[in-house]
């Protein structure tokens, strides 16, 4: 009776994979995952793409995603130690960034998307839902 139950489950996760198995996923891929992935996530804090459906929730100023890839430190290990890293400290005013425990894909994959946003033109912060 387990088995039928975990059945489904099991290959409802196997249509979901992004690449057939033995094939690696592509960059296009990869910055799409993490676009995805930081639109859930870091969008509550930061401006990380031109169609953000919401103004971040925070009002202090935070660096954009293109502020981050823009600058001249910015690279893909920069951007993978300073994921894995936690900044958390609620004492600190302004807050720092929350620890997020992000699995190896998840931080090649927002690193990805936020080197992907190097020279592209600057994009406008959303507006807030209630004002013009």
């Amino acid at each position: 009776m387990k088995t039928t139950v975990f059945l489904p489950v099991i290959a409802l996760m196997a249509l979901w994979s992004p690449a057939a198995p033995g094939q690696p996923a592509s960059a296009d891929t990869a910055i799409d995952r993490g676009r995805s992935l930081a639109l859930d996530i870091c969008a509550i804090c930061h401006v990380v793409a031109p169609n953000q459906r919401d103004a971040p929730l925070i009002k202090h100023p935070t660096p954009t995603f293109q502020e981050v890839a823009a600058d001249p430190k910015t690279n893909a290990p920069f951007l993978r130690r300073f994921l894995k890293t936690t900044h958390w400290d609620e004492n600190t005013t302004p807050m720092t960034m929350p620890h997020y425990a992000f699995t190896t894909r998840q931080i090649d994959d927002v690193t990805a998307y936020i080197l992907s946003l190097r020279g592209q033109p600057p994009f406008p912060a959303p507006k807030d839902e209630g004002n013009p």
